[in-house]
């Protein structure tokens, strides 16, 4: 079983730290100090899996959006959710004689701990998703990361003090972090919306569809998701960054 293990990544995605716990016993053959790791969150139906290659997409992802941010990766490993989600993505299959469209996608919420999320064996789950959004209750989705750091509230916060900075003639008062989710996503075949289209009392996608896809005023692409086991969360994305004043 690996231990788990944990990178931070500073400006142009060096690792800032990097932490592996290893016993006598372990015949686990270690990789070169440059190989990303990640942490996994455990909860009573994690498994541990060995992630590197897998962080890789991740911060390449990331860097996509935000090529110098400060930020950590965590490795979601649900048993449970990881089966469900296999079952769901095989009777797709077998029901519609095609492959399951799958995307990876990006999910911020505000309303309670990300952490806590992705360590509950339920994960997101639809009956806590607020009702009269525009397409329903549903589970809201973008591939845009900064759309979703939105949408996440800032979950831990250190005041600093700093006094101001000659050039800026501003204090950085705090440093503070946000969380999204990065979720593998079965969306099927999508319901395509118009722009003015109001489907707030929605409780599924339109018959003969699978989800619910389009632009927000902002032109981001926004999914919406109403089947928990289209839904698996394989990563946590903490950010760091200064508040000034």
């Amino acid at each position: 079983m690996t231990p788990p293990r944990s990178v931070s990544y500073g400006k142009e995605g060096t690792p800032l730290r990097c932490a592996s716990t290893h016993t006598n016993d372990q015949k686990t053959k270690r990789r070169p100090p440059s190989s990303p790791r990640a942490t996994c969150i455990d909860g009573d139906t994690c498994v541990r899996l060995e992630s590197g290659v897998r962080c890789k997409a991740v911060e390449k992802m990331v860097r996509a959006f935000f090529p110098s941010a400060a930020f950590s990766v965590q490795v979601v490993c649900n048993r449970q959710g990881l089966a469900r989600y296999k079952l769901a993505r095989q009777q797709y299959i077998s029901r519609t004689g095609v492959s399951a469209e799958e995307e990876w996608l990006w999910h911020g919420t505000g309303e309670m701990s990300t952490v806590a999320v992705a360590r509950h064996h339920d994960g997101l789950d639809i009956r806590y998703a607020r009702p009269g959004n525009r397409f329903g209750r549903a589970v809201y989705f973008t591939s845009n990361l900064a759309c979703a750091l939105g949408y996440a509230h800032v979950e831990d916060g250190m005041e600093v003090g700093h006094p101001p900075t000659v050039r800026t003639g501003l204090a950085l008062r705090a440093v503070v972090t946000k969380r999204v989710l990065l979720c593998r996503v079965l969306t099927g075949k999508p319901y395509i919306a118009s722009g003015c289209e109001n489907m707030s009392v929605a409780l599924q996608a339109p018959p003969g569809h699978d989800c619910v896809r389009s632009l927000d005023v902002s032109g981001v692409d926004v999914a919406a998701i109403y089947n928990n086991d289209h839904i698996l969360i394989t990563h946590v994305v903490a950010f760091t960054y200064g508040v000034y004043a």
